[in-house]
């Protein structure tokens, strides 16, 4: 495995990522001189630093990865390579081996010394991770090592026990997805989407990529073809997720990517999105007439599931049934029906319909053939369809293509479109020069802390545009040119989406930059 640059000291490391002022750091080194602990240990005793920003600004400056400790992701006899007493004095623990080659959890990745010691020990080639000290002590105290009984050993491949390794370390972080991509180099590169940024993180050897790809293929029940998707539940300790894991055959060699959505119960609430009650009310009404279709369009799928599973239990009292590519949200009130594959989604919309349920929802509706039914049946059910088009007038477009003037107008009663907007994080949002001039208002940019895995955004608002369908639109649609009723709905819908991305940049909630990415696509 390739080694990342040579560390710096722990001290100028955190003094270049700004979480400790030169007179901390001073303070910190005084006090280690006298009481002989680690640097580290001594910031986080002061108050200067908490244990977990240490470990974070480790990680990103050294491009080590930042890990949490479980026995999911620990190998016992790898455990036993080293003696206790020096696991416990260096604050280390070895995780796992993959031949010659050793995953080494650190509380100090600068600690050359400790490094070059185990690699004298083992014969093995060190490779650093981070790890909160408490986190390591917390493993050595619970994990069978020494003493009475057999130790717990772990039977899984190697490639098996990185792959979980990667599930746990993303999940904690509440990362979306997982790349491992081959390189022309040879070293393979793992990625974290976090925030919607990517973030490097420590590849594997060359020879371990093939057995991580065949470990997923498995997980997923993907065969051997060349270019394949399929989904599959994973757990991880408590942590139960959805995973969608795609393969893809690239020049240089397989490349996969996992991407992760954890479990939730019951109904998703939309007003921490940024949409209020009045909003989602007025969606449900639409539904309460003898029939009809509301459209729910958004480019990301699980902010489109969210808003589903959002407005079901308050549109009907009667039987529920959701047909889910995604199904994330876990509630006994609706009836969930997984949709593996594109291709099903048709007969089990004709299986749903004809079962007499009062409300059916679908959450992809991007195949024309899909649409077609769903608007169809609307004109005896009601649904909520979703699709992946983010815009009212393109959403309609995708109606009248599909089945015409005459259908849309006596089945559709309402649309709604969104998108998702990153929160700036709030505590490293860094103000713009020559910003407040004026009328006073604040705009800010991203910078990137630990708390925010340095990517400057923390958490997500959405931003969302309605149309409902009044009766001289439905005559409209009956009977008028498209490029008129477009420019109507246009009018009618106007810059909404805009208007609330800039009272959150005014708000200083999000940065000029993320508002003109999602709404203009720049």
């Amino acid at each position: 495995m390739s080694t990342p640059g040579k560390p710096g000291k722990l001290g100028e490391i955190l003094l270049a990522t700004s979480l400790i002022t030169q007179e901390q750091l001073t303070k910190a080194i005084a006090a280690q001189g006298q009481t002989g602990k680690r640097l580290g240990q001594v910031l986080v005793e002061q108050g200067s630093a908490t244990e977990d920003d240490v470990a974070w600004a480790l990680s990103n400056q050294l491009m080590y990865p930042y890990i949490f400790l479980s026995g999911d992701i620990i190998d016992d006899e790898v455990v036993r390579l080293l003696p206790e007493e020096f696991l416990r004095e260096r604050h280390v623990m070895p995780i796992h081996k993959f031949g010659q080659q050793v995953t080494l959890a650190m509380a100090d990745p600068t600690d050359q010394l400790t490094v070059d010691e185990v690699a004298g020990q083992t014969g093995l080639q060190v490779n650093r991770a981070v790890a909160l000290a408490s986190n390591i002590e917390e493993m050595l105290r619970n994990l069978n090592t020494r003493g009475n009984g057999s130790p717990r050993r772990h039977v899984r491949a190697a490639e098996a026990q990185y792959l979980q390794f990667h599930l746990a370390q993303a999940l904690q972080q509440a990362a979306t997805e997982i790349y491992f991509d081959p390189t022309i180099e040879g070293q393979p590169r793992v990625r974290y989407r976090l925030q919607g940024v990517l973030v490097d993180r420590a590849g594997h050897p060359e020879e371990l990529h093939a057995g991580v790809i065949r470990q997923l293929r498995d997980l997923a029940g993907l065969g051997q073809a060349s270019t394949s998707q399929a989904a599959a539940t994973v757990r991880v300790g408590e942590v139960e997720a959805h995973a969608v894991v795609s393969v893809l055959a690239t020049t240089v060699g397989p490349a996969a990517t996992v991407a992760l959505y954890p479990y939730r119960t019951g109904a998703p609430d939309l007003v921490p999105l940024g949409v209020d009650g009045q909003t989602t009310q007025a969606l449900r009404r639409s539904l309460h007439g003898p029939h009809g279709a509301l459209l729910i369009g958004c480019a990301d799928p699980f902010v489109r599931m969210t808003l589903i599973r959002a407005i079901l239990p308050g549109a009907s009292e009667g039987k529920i049934w959701s047909l889910e590519t995604l199904p994330i949200y876990r509630d006994s009130a609706v009836s969930q029906v997984v949709v593996g594959s594109p291709q099903e989604a048709v007969p089990l919309l004709h299986g749903a319909c004809g079962t007499g349920a009062d409300l059916i929802a679908i959450d992809d509706a991007s195949r024309a053939p899909t649409l077609v039914s769903a608007l169809e049946w609307s004109r005896v059910r009601h649904l909520v369809i979703g699709h992946p088009q983010d815009d009212v007038v393109g959403l309609l477009g995708q109606a009248l293509e599909a089945v015409g003037g005459a259908v849309t107008a006596s089945t559709l009663r309402a649309v709604l479109a969104a998108r998702p907007i990153r929160l700036l994080c709030p505590e490293c949002k860094e103000r713009l020069r020559g910003s407040g001039a004026g009328d006073g208002r604040l705009t800010f940019t991203p910078r990137g802390c630990a708390a925010c895995s340095f990517t400057g955004f923390r958490g997500y608002r959405v931003l969302t545009e309605a149309w409902h369908v009044s009766p001289g639109d439905r005559l409209q649609l009956r009977a008028g040119p498209r490029d008129a009723i477009f420019a109507h709905v246009g009018q009618v819908v106007g810059a909404f989406m805009r208007t609330q991305g800039q009272a959150l940049v005014e708000d200083g909630l999000t940065s000029l930059e993320e508002l003109s990415r999602v709404v203009e696509g720049a």
